[in-house]
């Protein structure tokens, strides 16, 4: 569906004649940016419900690659936005396109505004907790847990919102909450991969991530998990998470180093490296 919409906004630009609003194009306009509003809806419920599926991100990279080529594109979606700036399928994609410019103020501005006016949007929301998570965790973070808190209902399918909120709340807040939702996730019906992917690491600073210590516990074959003081959790270690000499290498008198990530099955050791 999401492809059908592009391929309709490209027809749509055919039919535009090179005057842009000449011509009786202002209605054209019109439609494209209520079709760019319409892919952004199925492109954000899909990436919900299978987050990190290549085809979705390779559609969404095309209507960002339309969006930047084609400035008639761009202005009819800041026109639908202008006209109707509660309605929250352009408001994500208009900030999506400021973040792709680098003007995450610009972003953060047409989703608070779109708040303003549609404050049970939950991609909205979602959309600004992002931004916010990369201006900085730490500082945001009350304002963080309400925003990811609201961008799914219980039950409901937004399982990428669920995954961000379970992972706030087991840096920032309660981990008996995220535990609760990060063993609803790993039931999940999503492929292995998303269900194992390591994702949203503990940035500290700029490039630098989260490292923790620990001693490793029920060594298998392939996984072990780590008893990590520092968390006060066992973090869980897939072999693939570090060398095929330091796996060898590992016993239950060993000491490992890593960083702190997720799965949909909850914290997982990224990045691992014997000490000792």
């Amino acid at each position: 569906l999401g492809q059908l919409y592009l391929d309709e906004i490209e027809d749509r630009l055919k039919v535009l004649g090179p005057n842009g609003e000449e011509d009786g194009a202002k209605l054209e306009n019109r439609v494209i940016g209520d079709l760019v509003g319409q892919a952004e809806s199925v492109l954000a419920e899909g990436l919900q419900l299978y987050p990190g599926e290549p085809y979705l991100y390779s559609l969404e990279s095309q209507l960002a690659d339309l969006l930047d080529d084609q400035p008639r594109v761009l202005d009819s979606l800041q026109k639908a936005v202008e006209a109707n700036p509660g309605g929250e399928a352009s408001a994500v994609r208009l900030a999506r396109q400021f973040v792709r410019q680098k003007k995450d103020a610009e972003a953060e501005e047409v989703l608070r505004h779109c708040l303003e006016l549609n404050p049970t949007g939950k991609a909205a929301r979602f959309k600004l907790a992002q931004i916010l998570r990369r201006k900085s965790e730490e500082n945001n973070r009350e304002e963080l847990r309400r925003l990811l808190r609201g961008s799914f209902s219980d039950g409901d399918r937004n399982l990428d919102a669920q995954f961000w909120y379970a992972r706030h709340e087991f840096i920032f807040g309660d981990k008996g909450v995220a535990k609760k939702i990060f063993s609803d996730l790993s039931r999940a019906r999503v492929s292995s991969d998303v269900r194992n992917k390591i994702r949203g690491r503990v940035r500290v600073s700029g490039d630098k991530y989260l490292r923790c210590s620990g001693i490793p516990k029920n060594i298998t074959d392939s996984y072990c998990f780590v008893a990590c003081p520092e968390l006060g959790e066992d973090v869980f270690l897939h072999y693939s998470a570090c060398s095929s000499e330091d796996w060898s290498r590992l016993s239950a008198l060993s000491k490992v180093e890593f960083e702190v990530g997720f799965t949909f099955r909850g914290v997982a050791a990224s990045n691992v490296r014997l000490t000792d």
